[in-house]
């Protein structure tokens, strides 16, 4: 992606050499994500023939307990989390371990029930989150 900008030297995924970055795979089936989606999604986890839609449809089955703003809010955590684990590697040559993206992911999420609205039910969020630390 960053590639075609001029921005980074190599079409390659910086975390598996050989397998062209686009979006499907940096967060769909990236090798690295094995073990993040098989933590937040269990039931499910990622197949090799998932698309990004198809990823997103099959978590927000996994967590059907929630709000659906509330669900999207996992959703972009996670891949915000991800896309943050990916420029830690192109830009400072740091690899996040899957626990450090988890533990980023829960971060973002504690951060927003902070901000939530009273209204909302957070109770399941901070559940999920308990259950993935």
């Amino acid at each position: 992606m960053l590639h075609r900008l001029g921005c980074v030297p190599s079409p390659d995924c910086p975390f598996c050499p050989g397998h062209t970055e686009s979006i499907v795979h940096l967060f769909v089936r990236c090798p690295r994500l094995r073990a993040l989606w098989g933590i937040v999604s269990p039931s499910r986890g990622p197949r090799s023939d998932d698309d990004l839609p198809a990823l997103l449809d099959g978590l927000s089955r996994d967590l059907p307990h929630m709000h659906k703003r509330v669900r999207n809010t996992v959703i972009l955590a996670l891949l915000w989390s991800i896309w943050k684990s990916r420029n830690r590697m192109v830009f400072d040559a740091v690899h996040m371990p899957t626990a450090r993206v988890i533990a980023l992911i829960v971060d973002h999420l504690r951060l927003w029930v902070v901000r939530a609205s009273p209204r909302v039910d957070t109770g399941p969020l901070l559940a999920w989150c308990q259950s993935i630390s």
